[in-house]
């Protein structure tokens, strides 16, 4: 698990201190305890104001992918944490955008309409299914043309689908 925002700690055994967003990163690759050593059941949800998974994907048809052994782990997350923490998923993340099968999963969701709407649709389809508060995106160069094959998300024209 990775702290990704720090506050001031007094003592970091204890709950939160509500001024404070304190948000830790559990990287799906550290299931079961591999990577980082701890398994999902084992995170300390009540020092933290939210807990990110990473990562979930976009499919080939353009709706949020969680593979099974993700979604097993996103359960147990949800299952220890006890609305302790507020739960993201994130989707997407550096390899995601990396030359290969996924390279031009963003850029084709983003392409039209109809793929903004149907990964949002399955995507609030999922969180609402599995009692998580948000969703992250997290499209790395989107305006690189060697990391994002065709297509660009354009601010103005798509943000409103997302909100």
């Amino acid at each position: 698990m990775y702290m990704m925002v720090s506050a001031k700690l007094t003592n970091p055994t204890t709950k939160v201190n509500s001024d404070f967003k304190r948000i830790a990163c559990y990287a799906g690759w550290s299931s079961g305890g591999g990577g980082c050593g701890l398994a999902p059941s084992g995170i300390p949800f009540n020092l933290y104001t939210h807990v990110i998974y990473a990562f979930a994907g976009v499919g080939a048809d353009g709706s949020l992918d969680v593979p099974p052994s993700d979604d097993a782990t996103i359960k147990t997350m949800v299952s220890a944490n006890n609305g302790q923490a507020k739960l993201m998923l994130s989707v997407g993340g550096w390899a995601f955008s990396d030359p290969g099968p996924t390279q031009g999963r963003f850029a084709a969701m983003v392409s039209s309409t109809t793929g903004i709407n149907r990964f949002c649709s399955s995507a609030v389809n999922y969180l609402t299914s599995r009692g998580l508060n948000c969703l992250d995106i997290d499209w790395e160069y989107p305006v690189a043309d060697d990391r994002s094959a065709t297509g660009k998300f354009n601010y103005d024209t798509n943000q409103t689908s997302f909100d």
